[in-house]
């Protein structure tokens, strides 16, 4: 089987050996510009001809603050991002020997709540049978966070024995920690068909041999996208509770966000760090912000679940329901508890609100 057989069986199972992995040809490092959105906002909905109330929430959903191919049709959103946050300070612009470039901010959802509204039925819709009413979208809170993400541009120039031209290689990891994101570019369709044609595998698992990552690093190419989503969108109401609903209004977002035309639409309003929804990255401040948000949640659930409990509903035994301890079986004794249970969780959510969020709210005319 030869040396070469042995040295990747060294290199796969025995890192440690003395194998070397392939060096990149250029590096660099730099900070990009994102957004993490906490969010929610109330709305109706049409579907399937019927108009519906429906809120939604969004935690820790991502939008780059900057427009520029690929790195900007790309996620870079990963859980718990917050624990790795530290305020920029000026030795963060020189990293292990290299100078880091920052890119800077150009785009910020700020406007999105007045933009949104100004969407047609046929840029909003979601589904064949699900399409926001925009104009009736009201947003309750919206916490935008910039963060500046390092990340290291590493170029290979690939050559291989059988392979007939040299292709360009870029490779992009997040570099916060050893457990970031990686994506590889591999410049074109052609090249990747071109790469996998002389390999005999796919472009990922030649990566994951040939620089030695985490098999788990995406590939992307001109065609088929990133594999990692933006938005995070839950809906609390407790009816709504559908895995086609969420998936569908996701994935929406999704498409506006990765839209180049959205995007350079969003960036004539420029950016203003001194709105108030622009808020710290601290894990502070997002816990108070989700704690809110959770609260926020809980309402709504019940809400609607006082909107299906009706006494008539209880008498025809539609509504079942347990007695528990020295509770009443009474139809008017029931929804009576349950009315005051919606008071005691609105008084919760509305200690949990953060002062910026009722001041905000307030100069709308919300509070």
């Amino acid at each position: 089987m030869g040396k070469g057989f042995v040295k990747s069986l060294l290199a796969k199972y025995l890192p440690g050996f003395g194998f070397e992995p392939p060096q990149p040809d250029d590096v660099r490092a730099a900070y990009i510009p994102v957004w993490f959105i906490d969010g929610e906002a109330t709305g109706t909905i049409n579907k399937s001809g019927t108009e519906v109330s429906l809120t939604m929430q969004s935690l820790n959903s991502y939008m780059p603050g900057f427009s520029f191919d690929p790195l900007s049709t790309l996620s870079f959103s990963q859980p718990k991002l917050e624990d790795f946050a530290v305020p920029f300070t000026p030795d963060l612009q020189h990293q292990h020997g290299l100078d880091v470039s920052c890119l800077p901010y150009s785009i910020s959802p700020t406007p999105l709540p007045e933009i949104i509204k100004s969407l047609t039925p046929s840029q909003s819709k979601l589904l064949d049978s699900v399409a926001p009413d925009c104009r009736s979208l009201e947003f309750s809170m919206l916490a935008a966070y910039p963060v500046l993400l390092p990340i290291y541009l590493m170029r290979y120039d690939v050559k291989l024995p059988k392979m007939p031209e040299t292709i360009p290689l870029t490779c992009i990891v997040q570099a916060h920690s050893a457990d970031g994101l990686a994506y590889f570019d591999i410049g074109s369709k052609k090249a990747s068909n071109l790469l996998q044609r002389t390999i005999g595998a796919t472009p990922g698992s030649y990566l994951y041999e040939f620089l030695r990552v985490d098999d788990s690093a995406s590939t992307w190419d001109p065609v088929f996208g990133t594999e990692y989503g933006f938005s995070s969108i839950g809906i609390p109401n407790a009816h709504f509770q559908m895995d086609s609903l969420n998936k569908a209004i996701s994935e929406g977002v999704d498409r506006n966000i990765q839209s180049k035309s959205n995007m350079a639409a969003l960036k004539e309003y420029g950016v203003d760090m001194d709105h108030p929804c622009v808020r710290v990255y601290t894990k502070e401040e997002v816990d108070a912000n989700r704690k809110f948000l959770v609260a926020s949640g809980t309402c709504f659930s019940m809400q609607e679940l006082l909107k299906q409990v009706t006494i008539e509903k209880i008498k025809r035994g539609e509504v079942k329901f347990e007695v528990v301890g020295k509770g009443s079986a009474d139809p008017e004794a029931v929804l009576e508890g349950l009315g005051k249970q919606m008071l005691l969780l609105e008084e919760e959510r509305d200690g949990l609100k953060p002062q910026w969020l009722r001041d905000w709210q307030n100069s709308r005319g919300q509070g």
